[in-house]
């Protein structure tokens, strides 16, 4: 089992949910002044935290390491809440399976694919 600082005795796990949407006014922008701004909602992706030590920490971890934000497109965390370490959302339960939440150990968080690794995005969280 994971120690953390509040353990319960129970394993938990944060389920972050995030807003995907795309900027329509940027296809005939031509990259000169302002970026027409014509925003339409795409989605989203649901991500579970395993032993992380808190709801705020998982949220910011995928807020300033995962999620995206520019002229095109943007992700942004819309809510995070406790959950099982057996949790799944409702899309695994209505598509047996096929659809997968994105599933991260806090503790190998760094290694994950999905983790911006870029010096512009450490900059910017260590300021």
């Amino acid at each position: 089992m994971i120690e953390r600082a509040t353990d319960t005795g129970v394993d938990m796990a944060v389920h972050v949910m995030t807003q995907c949407r795309e900027n329509y006014g940027a296809h005939d922008w031509d990259g000169v002044g302002q970026c027409p701004q014509y925003w339409k909602n795409k989605g989203g992706d649901d991500y579970v935290i395993g032993g992380a030590p808190s709801v705020e920490d998982a949220e910011h971890f995928v807020q300033m390491y995962i999620c995206h934000d520019n002229d095109y497109s943007e992700e942004r965390v819309v809510g995070a809440c406790e959950v099982a370490d057996d949790f799944h959302t409702e899309m695994e339960r209505i598509s047996d399976g096929e659809i997968e939440a994105w599933r991260i150990e806090w503790v190998d968080r760094w290694a994950h694919p999905m983790v911006k690794k870029t010096e512009e995005v450490w900059e910017e969280a260590y300021q």
